[in-house]
């Protein structure tokens, strides 16, 4: 886990990005382990959240994948979320293993390889955040996320158990009892989803695992980044990241690519295309033939992990399936011209 660290931004003290990701997984792959207890009291001791800012969109298109000509971004909506008069944006300056506003982004990837920095001399991550974002951080109430998250689990367990044994009880088949638990636990995400947002945990992470090319995906990620083409954040896991002290340069390692609000499906998908555009990600969503993995800050600091016990899913969305509903989306307008 990172140091947390105090920064000001525009004269408000915030806490850094300090608390522990290394939980980041997709609803398939489970990437550093389950430290839950761990995770929690982390997020008590805590005493304001994650620097949090929204993108700084540049392109109103993006050509060369099957979206060029069916997605475009409203002019109002770029405007409203960049700013070029207010000071750069770096929650990392301080941070060792963060890019740094003096350094361009060729000296901070000659710095930190990935696939040679260890952990032992800086962090389990390496990071680089977009400058230009607009808006500025506000604290999370993390303890009150925890408190109530953890509410809501535990009678959302206690209610699953229920409705198991009563099905069971009366012979109902394992489909129809699953089938009644995913109806019952859509209520359940949903409440989570505006629990999070309440208390303003609202950050995201797209996450890739690149196996080869460490380097080269990471330095594409980066320099995307910095020109505000993507999200607020990026980190790549170190070589030795959540492996021990062991470096390994075989193993997949975790790349997170972060938005400001994980309600914000037009920003998510804005940041899933670009990676389209940028071949990180293949135009059906595919990295290999399980797609990639949008989750949320909020799970992670709950444990919702894949295989949790509530059988809640671990992601929010799946590159497969976002790309999928805008090319539908996008012939639907083609067809009815948009009424």
């Amino acid at each position: 886990m990172e140091d947390i660290v105090m920064a000001d931004v525009d004269d408000t003290v915030i806490v850094q990005r300090g608390l522990d990701d290394d939980m980041d997984i997709s609803d398939d792959v489970s990437f550093h382990g389950d430290n839950r207890e761990k995770l929690r009291l982390n997020a008590l001791g805590a005493l304001a959240g994650k620097n949090c800012a929204p993108p700084y969109p540049q392109a109103s298109t993006y050509p060369g994948t099957p979206f060029s000509e069916s997605v475009k971004f409203n002019t109002t909506y770029r405007s409203q979320n960049q700013n070029q008069t207010q000071p750069l944006y770096n929650p990392h300056e301080r941070k060792l293993s963060g890019r740094k506003l003096s350094e361009t982004v060729e000296e901070f990837l000659a710095r930190l390889p990935p696939s040679s920095t260890q952990s032992s001399t800086h962090s389990p991550w390496i990071w680089i955040a977009n400058p230009y974002a607009a808006h500025r951080p506000v604290a999370e109430d993390l303890a009150g996320l925890m408190s109530a998250g953890e509410s809501i689990l535990s009678k959302w367990a206690g209610k699953k158990a229920t409705i198991e044994n009563e099905l069971q009880k009366e012979g109902k088949m394992v489909a129809a009892i699953s089938r009644t638990i995913n109806i019952e636990k859509k209520s359940v995400e949903e409440e989570l989803q505006n629990l999070a947002k309440e208390k303003k945990s609202t950050i995201g992470k797209w996450m890739l695992f690149p196996e080869t090319s460490i380097d080269r995906i990471w330095a594409i990620v980066a320099t995307a980044t910095a020109a505000g083409q993507l999200g607020i954040d990026a980190k790549i896991a170190t070589a030795d990241g959540g492996t021990g002290g062991i470096a390994s340069t075989t193993r997949p390692r975790l790349i997170c690519i972060y938005t400001y609000d994980f309600s914000d499906t037009q920003d998510v998908l804005r940041v899933l295309l670009r990676l389209v555009e940028l071949e990180l990600v293949g135009n059906s969503g595919g990295r290999g033939d399980g797609g990639i993995y949008y989750k949320s800050d909020a799970y992670t600091y709950l444990g919702i992990t894949s295989g949790n016990p509530w059988g809640l899913k671990a992601s929010m969305y799946s590159s497969r399936d976002m790309l999928a509903s805008a090319q539908v989306r996008r012939r639907n307008e083609n067809l009815w011209g948009g009424v």
